[in-house]
């Protein structure tokens, strides 16, 4: 009888991410805005629900910015 081993995959923790974020960010070719915003998703990151749902007026008042551009940020993302 043959036996499928199951392969779970382990979940990114929330540091993990963001060190993987910002060792790759200069490969992306964003705008400073849009990087600030993808930053600040991933310190939303809950491994346990793998969603993001911030609201775009939340981001705009956390880091300073127009809702406009986090409107354009996400769009670029």
């Amino acid at each position: 009888m043959n036996t499928v081993k199951k392969e779970t995959a382990r979940e990114l923790t929330q540091y993990e991410l963001s060190t993987q974020i910002i060792t790759k960010l200069n490969t992306f070719k964003l705008t400073p805005t849009a990087k600030l915003v993808l930053l600040y998703l991933t310190t939303c990151y809950n491994p346990k629900h793998r969603e993001v749902f911030p609201k775009q007026k939340t981001i705009a008042d956390k880091l300073g910015v127009s809702e406009r551009s986090v409107t354009r940020a996400v769009q670029e993302l």
